[in-house]
């Protein structure tokens, strides 16, 4: 009695059958994975500014002046740097200092645009920038500060800066509004 060949690989149905079992799965799963790589974009950002925030109060404290802070509304666009005229084009420019002040003019990671709350905001400074806040030499700011992070479909994400401490708060704000 013979025994009948054993089969060595799979058919062309059954290969048919995994491969397309494999993309159906990858179509339902991509809107979820674009969305959390979407929510990890724009929590980057806040990271970014939130360390931006410790330096600029940090500086301020170990150099005893006052750090500026200002956006360009509905750019990416910030910049940190001292408050005071000749470091925002309002004066003469600065002669040598002892400690090197921190100026940082950069964007926010993959571009998200800056979105101001109402009333935030002191008037156009030179070039367009736009006051948001002031960290003080003792660690405080000049102000209640808010703003919001928004970007493509994700919650957006507000940052508020309390002016007493200087403390930085995060937090994702529900579709609602709350």
């Amino acid at each position: 009695m013979t025994r009948a060949p054993r089969r060595q690989g799979f058919t062309l149905l059954e290969m048919l059958l995994v491969l397309a079992l494999i993309l159906l799965i990858s179509v339902a799963a991509t809107p979820s994975l674009l969305s959390m790589l979407s929510d990890a974009k724009l929590q980057a950002a806040a990271d970014h500014l939130r360390a931006r925030f410790a330096e600029a109060r940090s500086r301020a404290i170990q150099e005893n002046r006052a750090y500026r802070f200002a956006v360009m509304p509905g750019q990416s666009d910030y910049r940190l740097a001292p408050d005071s005229p000749e470091y925002w084009g309002e004066g003469q420019p600065p002669g040598e200092e002892a400690v090197a002040p921190l100026i940082i003019e950069d964007k926010l990671p993959e571009n998200i645009p800056f979105q101001p709350g109402e009333g935030q905001g002191r008037g156009g400074d030179s070039g367009g920038w736009v006051h948001l806040l002031s960290y003080q030499a003792d660690g405080s700011c000049d102000n209640d500060c808010s703003f919001r992070l928004e970007f493509e479909d994700c919650r957006p994400i507000e940052i508020t800066v309390r002016s007493l401490t200087g403390s930085v708060t995060v937090r994702n704000i529900n579709p609602g509004g709350n």
